[in-house]
Protein backbone atom coordinates (compact mmCIF):
# COMPACT_ATOMS: atom_id res chain seq x y z
CA UNK A 1 0.00 0.00 0.00
CA UNK A 2 2.80 2.42 0.93
CA UNK A 3 4.31 1.77 -2.55
CA UNK A 4 1.16 2.67 -4.44
CA UNK A 5 0.75 5.81 -2.25
CA UNK A 6 4.32 6.71 -3.34
CA UNK A 7 3.88 6.35 -6.82
CA UNK A 8 0.92 8.51 -6.89
CA UNK A 9 2.76 10.92 -4.76
CA UNK A 10 5.57 10.76 -7.65
CA UNK A 11 2.84 10.88 -10.84
CA UNK A 12 1.10 13.64 -9.34
CA UNK A 13 4.07 15.67 -8.49
CA UNK A 14 5.52 14.91 -12.36
CA UNK A 15 1.98 16.09 -14.03
CA UNK A 16 2.44 19.31 -11.73
CA UNK A 17 5.74 19.80 -12.83
CA UNK A 18 4.53 18.90 -16.53
CA UNK A 19 1.58 21.40 -16.25
CA UNK A 20 4.11 24.02 -14.52
CA UNK A 21 6.65 23.77 -17.05
CA UNK A 22 4.12 24.08 -20.46
CA UNK A 23 2.65 27.27 -18.44
CA UNK A 24 5.93 28.97 -18.24
CA UNK A 25 6.88 27.66 -21.60
CA UNK A 26 3.36 29.33 -23.12
CA UNK A 27 3.83 32.25 -21.63
CA UNK A 28 7.34 33.64 -20.79
CA UNK A 29 8.56 35.82 -23.95
CA UNK A 30 10.90 34.31 -26.41
CA UNK A 31 12.91 35.84 -29.33
CA UNK A 32 13.46 34.94 -33.00
CA UNK A 33 15.84 36.73 -35.82
CA UNK A 34 13.89 36.99 -38.63
CA UNK A 35 13.49 38.37 -42.12
CA UNK A 36 10.15 39.90 -42.17
CA UNK A 37 7.85 39.19 -45.43
CA UNK A 38 4.93 40.97 -45.09
CA UNK A 39 1.47 41.68 -43.00
CA UNK A 40 -2.11 39.93 -43.11
CA UNK A 41 -5.57 40.92 -42.22
CA UNK A 42 -8.00 37.42 -41.33
CA UNK A 43 -11.34 37.73 -40.36
CA UNK A 44 -11.43 35.40 -36.63
CA UNK A 45 -14.62 33.96 -34.86
CA UNK A 46 -14.27 34.23 -31.17
CA UNK A 47 -13.16 30.86 -30.66
CA UNK A 48 -9.82 31.90 -33.20
CA UNK A 49 -10.33 29.80 -36.33
CA UNK A 50 -10.83 31.44 -39.27
CA UNK A 51 -14.65 32.79 -39.87
CA UNK A 52 -16.48 30.48 -42.22
CA UNK A 53 -19.36 33.31 -42.24
CA UNK A 54 -17.94 36.48 -41.45
CA UNK A 55 -20.94 38.50 -41.14
CA UNK A 56 -21.97 36.53 -37.78
CA UNK A 57 -21.26 38.21 -34.36
CA UNK A 58 -18.48 37.35 -32.48
CA UNK A 59 -15.75 37.77 -35.24
CA UNK A 60 -12.91 39.93 -35.30
CA UNK A 61 -10.19 40.77 -37.62
CA UNK A 62 -6.50 39.57 -36.73
CA UNK A 63 -3.20 40.90 -37.88
CA UNK A 64 -0.79 38.30 -38.67
CA UNK A 65 2.73 39.02 -39.42
CA UNK A 66 4.80 36.83 -41.80
CA UNK A 67 8.35 36.03 -41.02
CA UNK A 68 11.22 34.04 -42.42
CA UNK A 69 13.55 32.39 -39.65
CA UNK A 70 17.75 32.48 -40.77
CA UNK A 71 17.40 28.76 -41.02
CA UNK A 72 14.09 29.38 -43.76
CA UNK A 73 11.39 28.20 -41.81
CA UNK A 74 8.70 30.40 -41.64
CA UNK A 75 6.99 31.89 -38.49
CA UNK A 76 3.62 33.10 -38.61
CA UNK A 77 2.75 35.55 -35.50
CA UNK A 78 -0.45 37.26 -34.77
CA UNK A 79 -0.70 40.68 -33.58
CA UNK A 80 -3.39 40.93 -30.86
CA UNK A 81 -3.03 43.55 -27.75
CA UNK A 82 -2.84 41.71 -24.56
CA UNK A 83 -4.55 44.42 -22.82
CA UNK A 84 -4.71 44.43 -19.37
CA UNK A 85 -5.28 40.92 -19.44
CA UNK A 86 -3.48 37.73 -19.19
CA UNK A 87 -0.49 37.21 -20.32
CA UNK A 88 0.65 40.66 -18.30
CA UNK A 89 2.52 42.26 -21.33
CA UNK A 90 0.15 44.94 -21.17
CA UNK A 91 0.50 45.50 -25.06
CA UNK A 92 -1.43 48.16 -26.73
CA UNK A 93 0.31 48.74 -29.88
CA UNK A 94 -0.86 46.17 -32.51
CA UNK A 95 -1.60 48.68 -35.00
CA UNK A 96 1.69 50.30 -34.77
CA UNK A 97 4.02 46.70 -35.16
CA UNK A 98 1.99 46.20 -38.34
CA UNK A 99 3.03 49.40 -39.67
CA UNK A 100 6.60 49.09 -38.44
CA UNK A 101 6.68 45.18 -39.91
CA UNK A 102 5.01 46.48 -43.69
CA UNK A 103 7.76 49.34 -43.40
CA UNK A 104 10.36 46.20 -42.75
CA UNK A 105 9.07 44.09 -45.36
CA UNK A 106 8.85 47.06 -47.50
CA UNK A 107 12.68 47.77 -47.32
CA UNK A 108 14.93 46.09 -50.33
CA UNK A 109 16.77 44.07 -48.79
CA UNK A 110 14.95 43.29 -45.75
CA UNK A 111 16.39 44.19 -42.87
CA UNK A 112 17.63 40.93 -39.95
CA UNK A 113 14.90 41.89 -37.26
CA UNK A 114 14.58 40.50 -33.47
CA UNK A 115 11.31 39.97 -32.61
CA UNK A 116 9.69 38.79 -28.97
CA UNK A 117 6.41 37.08 -29.23
CA UNK A 118 4.68 34.41 -26.14
CA UNK A 119 2.25 31.03 -27.27
CA UNK A 120 2.53 28.10 -29.54
CA UNK A 121 2.21 27.38 -33.11
CA UNK A 122 -0.59 24.70 -33.33
CA UNK A 123 -1.74 24.15 -36.79
CA UNK A 124 -4.41 21.79 -35.85
CA UNK A 125 -6.04 24.09 -33.64
CA UNK A 126 -4.80 27.66 -36.13
CA UNK A 127 -3.49 28.60 -33.10
CA UNK A 128 -0.42 31.32 -33.49
CA UNK A 129 2.13 32.99 -30.71
CA UNK A 130 1.54 36.51 -30.65
CA UNK A 131 4.31 39.25 -30.93
CA UNK A 132 5.00 41.70 -28.38
CA UNK A 133 7.84 44.23 -29.95
CA UNK A 134 10.45 44.01 -32.77
CA UNK A 135 13.22 45.99 -33.67
CA UNK A 136 15.59 45.88 -36.58
CA UNK A 137 19.64 43.94 -35.23
CA UNK A 138 22.49 43.44 -36.93
CA UNK A 139 22.67 39.83 -39.29
CA UNK A 140 24.96 38.37 -36.99
CA UNK A 141 22.89 38.96 -34.08
CA UNK A 142 22.55 35.93 -31.14
CA UNK A 143 20.06 36.62 -28.63
CA UNK A 144 20.76 35.48 -25.14
CA UNK A 145 17.35 35.03 -22.78
CA UNK A 146 18.52 36.93 -19.75
CA UNK A 147 15.00 37.95 -18.64
CA UNK A 148 13.92 34.02 -18.97
CA UNK A 149 16.96 33.15 -16.81
CA UNK A 150 16.68 35.44 -14.34
CA UNK A 151 13.18 35.01 -13.28
CA UNK A 152 13.61 31.21 -13.51
CA UNK A 153 15.93 31.97 -10.57
CA UNK A 154 14.22 33.88 -9.40
CA UNK A 155 11.31 31.85 -9.29
CA UNK A 156 13.09 28.51 -7.96
CA UNK A 157 14.38 30.96 -5.04
CA UNK A 158 11.23 31.77 -4.41
CA UNK A 159 9.63 27.88 -4.48
CA UNK A 160 12.77 27.05 -2.41
CA UNK A 161 11.97 29.63 0.47
CA UNK A 162 8.21 28.58 0.41
CA UNK A 163 8.85 24.92 0.71
CA UNK A 164 10.80 26.02 3.95
CA UNK A 165 8.98 27.99 5.85
CA UNK A 166 5.92 25.59 4.99
CA UNK A 167 8.15 22.64 6.46
CA UNK A 168 9.01 24.68 9.20
CA UNK A 169 5.37 25.70 9.89
CA UNK A 170 4.69 21.66 9.14
CA UNK A 171 7.00 20.62 12.13
CA UNK A 172 5.81 23.64 14.41
CA UNK A 173 2.23 22.25 14.36
CA UNK A 174 3.23 18.57 14.94
CA UNK A 175 5.33 18.91 17.55
CA UNK A 176 2.39 21.16 19.11
CA UNK A 177 -0.53 19.29 18.34
CA UNK A 178 1.02 15.65 17.55
CA UNK A 179 4.12 15.27 20.42
CA UNK A 180 4.39 11.72 21.42
CA UNK A 181 4.38 10.89 25.01
CA UNK A 182 7.41 9.65 26.70
CA UNK A 183 7.83 5.89 27.26
CA UNK A 184 6.79 5.52 30.74
CA UNK A 185 10.92 5.46 32.40
CA UNK A 186 12.80 2.48 34.69
CA UNK A 187 13.66 4.21 37.67
CA UNK A 188 11.65 2.56 40.04
CA UNK A 189 11.70 -0.88 39.10
CA UNK A 190 13.38 -3.16 41.63
CA UNK A 191 12.93 -6.27 39.60
CA UNK A 192 16.83 -6.08 39.26
CA UNK A 193 19.47 -9.10 39.29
Amino acid sequence: MKDKLRIAKIVALGLIIVAAAAFLHYNLPRAAVVSIQGTDVKRMDASGSLAKNPNRAGTRDVRFINTVRKNNRVLVLRNEDTGWGWPPYFKFNSADLVAQAQAFANENPPPTVLITYYGWRIQLFSLYPNIIRMRAVAPDYSHFPWFNIIFLILLTAALLYMRVKVKRTYNRVRERFFKKQAPPSDAGDDSRP
